[in-house]
């Protein structure tokens, strides 16, 4: 109900904790979610990871997917994603991957993540490192390596700062705008005025933006 009050509609369930509780807990989350009108995507067979939405005028295909411990086998998603592009005006990708506390991608999520976008994906979002990873541009197409940690119990180095960001689809182009923050008592608080514009300028520096917004 708390991630339902604050606007949250849908979550990724592909990870590498998702089966910590075992097959009971991963089926008792999902019935949580639905009790509380939130969607998912990510489940644990290939035909239930992601969600088709219409929203304004278009149809979303959300996809999400799990490199970490592969449930679903990596190798399947890539001809998903040439269907759904198929089908649907866009395709956003949640994907976990990476190495833990490595500030930047390695080669590995690299080479999935372009051929992710060769596939037909419109935006690539990463998570699982507990860090803010660097952003890439393949194709006009942007890749967040990783977004950090957003609510999680670690507060030391780097964990403490996690990325938000907000993405709309125009016909001509895509605009982003970057929401940073701080983890306080684990719990993410929105950087603000000079914090947020040098994480900005640091973040997004060979692209052209302001105010924590720039467009492709």
């Amino acid at each position: 109900n708390r991630l339902e009050s604050i606007g949250v509609n849908i979550v990724t369930l592909a990870n590498n904790h998702s089966y910590d509780c075992y097959k009971q807990g991963f089926e008792s989350t999902k019935n949580f979610l639905a009790s509380s009108s939130i969607e998912y995507i990510g489940d644990s067979v290939l035909e239930k990871s992601f969600l088709i939405k219409e929203i304004s005028g278009k149809k979303v295909a959300f996809i999400g997917m799990d490199e970490t411990v592969q449930i679903v086998p990596l190798s399947k998603f890539y001809p998903l994603i040439r269907k759904l592009k198929t089908e649907n005006d866009l395709v956003v990708v949640n994907i976990h991957w990476g190495k833990e506390y490595l500030l930047n991608n390695d080669s590995n999520q690299q080479a999935i993540a372009h051929r992710l976008i060769n596939e037909g994906a419109d935006v690539v979002f990463g998570h699982h490192p507990h860090v803010v990873q660097n952003m890439e541009v393949y194709k006009g197409k942007a890749i967040f390596y990783s977004l950090g940690n957003f609510v999680f119990d670690q507060n030391f180095g780097n964990t403490t700062v996690g990325l938000g960001v907000n993405v709309e689809f125009k016909e001509e182009e895509t605009i982003f705008e970057l929401f940073p923050f701080n983890m306080k008592l684990f719990a993410p608080d929105l950087m603000k005025g000079e914090e947020r514009e040098k994480f900005c300028k640091r973040y997004i520096k060979d692209l052209e933006h302001k105010n924590c917004v720039f467009k492709i």
